[in-house]
């Protein structure tokens, strides 16, 4: 995992994406993992202005042969701190361990989600005249979706990055 890490810290992103598969195909639930997938494959389109590894950074990569990518991406991780987070909060009886895993999955959760709306919109900046529009309008999307779903879009931590995210979006759609 570091050198996957040191890997994307370094700009190669594609050889940090090529390590971290190589990890999860031995250990595909590991959270930490999926998320340094995912935000290497966001930083690669970046770095290149692909709006492929945008993409791929919120709909997962390296698909294996039943059809399930190894690579979660920011939507499945979404979906999977989501779930985790609402076992946890029923645990019964309630503990201090049990609080904070729940809690870590809800802060990953919010995560998840924001990065799917950055990634859209550092793929609408990225994105060719035709196609800006269409990814910026995604991202504008899933941020009042999330507001409307989650009012209070993760409070304190992701409120203000949320809202400064969607006031960043609604410049740039502006502009067009």
């Amino acid at each position: 995992m570091r050198l996957a890490e040191c890997l994307a810290a370094t700009g190669n992103h594609e050889g940090a994406v090529k390590q971290f598969g190589a990890i999860l195909a031995e250990k595909p639930n590991m959270l930490d993992l999926q998320k340094g997938a995912a935000t290497a494959l966001q930083q690669w389109g970046m770095q290149k202005k692909d709006l492929s590894a945008f993409n791929r950074s919120i709909q997962g990569d390296l698909p294996q042969k039943d059809g399930r990518n190894l690579i979660w991406g920011w939507l499945r991780l979404a979906t999977m701190a989501n779930s985790a987070y609402s076992q946890e909060a029923k645990a019964s009886p309630v503990t201090e361990e049990s609080r904070k895993r729940a809690n870590r999955f809800k802060e990953l959760f919010y995560e998840a989600r924001y990065n799917v709306a950055k990634s859209r919109f550092l793929a609408g900046k990225a994105a060719p005249a035709d196609q800006r529009r269409a990814q910026l309008e995604a991202a504008k999307t899933n941020i009042e979706q999330m507001a409307k779903l989650y009012p209070d879009l993760g409070g304190p931590n992701w409120k203000p990055l949320f809202d400064e995210l969607l006031k960043q979006v609604n410049l740039e759609l502006e502009k067009k």
